[in-house]
């Protein structure tokens, strides 16, 4: 059997616990929620247990974690980078930070954290195997076996599943609104300005030149022949006073970056002007920009919201599989 372990170890000096390896969506998004019951058993508020026996309520939510009943099903969402950079307020659980268990697996780890809190152990290993069963491990005998069997989560090799997406509907006139607030600082905005706000025979025209003066947040298109990489950024106002635009045109290979522009080989740019061009001519009403587990953005078109929901669940479910 394949699976993973991360070590919660207690600290001597305080009564709480530090985990020694770093932590992806599923493991951070079970500890947060053994974090919370332990915190509201403690000021006496409703906890998990009492949760879990509240058949009308379907909802709760900790630090960094939101807790859901789906179809007899516990739903986990890791809502760690709610509260970074990336995200500014949502409207929408993001989907690659889904974490499911069954009903009866969430309630024994909840009661076996809980029972664990009257003689807390110095390690617990936090343990989920390939079919995302979750359990809690005390026992040094199998403690030994699992590290010495070399099962610790590394971060460094473990198999990634989408990074950064954007979901986009078709409205009125045909204009593209994305349905995710929460990602507004997403570079894979300007790439999806660039497709939207430019016909194809633009994009191909501003790929070997600028032909008028650029207009403020107009997107732009630049190309690192050397390095092998597609930019995608964005003109923006200098000041207040709005008479100067950066970059200049001039400026341009010295102004792009990770951090202000969208980046892809050449090879995957021609890739999304394919898709962007066959999903134009689909009648598709939704559409998916995504960057997958190898760096690679591509472009995917759906029928209807729930077709394209349910793609980005089974492909991070995919994805969260244990490894080793």
């Amino acid at each position: 059997m394949k699976i993973e372990f991360v070590t919660i170890k207690r600290l001597k000096e305080y009564p709480t616990y530090q985990i020694l390896e770093p932590l992806d969506t599923r493991f951070h998004s079970v500890y947060n929620a053994l974090r919370f019951h332990y915190s509201q058993t403690q000021w006496k508020r409703k906890n998990l247990i009492d949760w879990l026996m509240d058949e009308d309520d379907k909802h709760t939510s900790g630090d960094y974690v939101d807790i859901n009943k789906e179809h007899n099903k516990i739903v986990l969402y890791d809502e760690f980078d709610q509260y970074g950079d990336d995200r500014s307020s949502h409207t929408a659980h993001d989907l690659t930070q889904r974490f499911e268990m069954t009903v009866k697996n969430f309630a024994e780890i909840v009661y076996q954290w809980q029972q664990l809190q009257e003689t807390p152990p110095d390690i617990i290993l936090l343990v989920i195997d390939e079919h995302n069963h979750v359990a809690l491990e005390t026992d040094p005998l199998i403690i030994k076996a699992y590290q010495d069997a070399g099962y610790a989560f590394n971060v460094h090799t473990a198999q990634r599943g989408i990074q950064k997406y954007l979901c986009f509907e078709r409205g009125l006139y045909n204009h593209f609104y994305s349905m995710l607030v929460y990602n507004v600082y997403s570079v894979l905005y300007r790439l999806s300005d660039f497709l939207i706000e430019n016909s194809l025979e633009m994009i191909m025209l501003k790929m070997h030149k600028h032909t008028t003066m650029p207009r403020a947040f107009e997107p732009f298109f630049y190309y690192d022949r050397v390095r092998d990489i597609v930019y995608i950024s964005c003109f923006e106002w200098q000041d207040y006073s709005k008479t100067i635009l950066i970059p200049r045109i001039e400026n341009i290979p010295s102004f792009v970056n990770n951090d202000n522009s969208c980046t892809m080989s050449y090879n995957n740019f021609l890739e999304i002007l394919e898709s962007w061009a066959d999903f134009n001519q689909s009648g598709y009403d939704y559409f998916l920009l995504y960057r997958d587990e190898h760096d690679w953005i591509r472009l995917q078109g759906f029928i209807c919201q729930d077709s394209m929901k349910l793609f980005l669940q089974e492909y991070q479910s995919n994805k969260n599989k244990c490894t080793i």
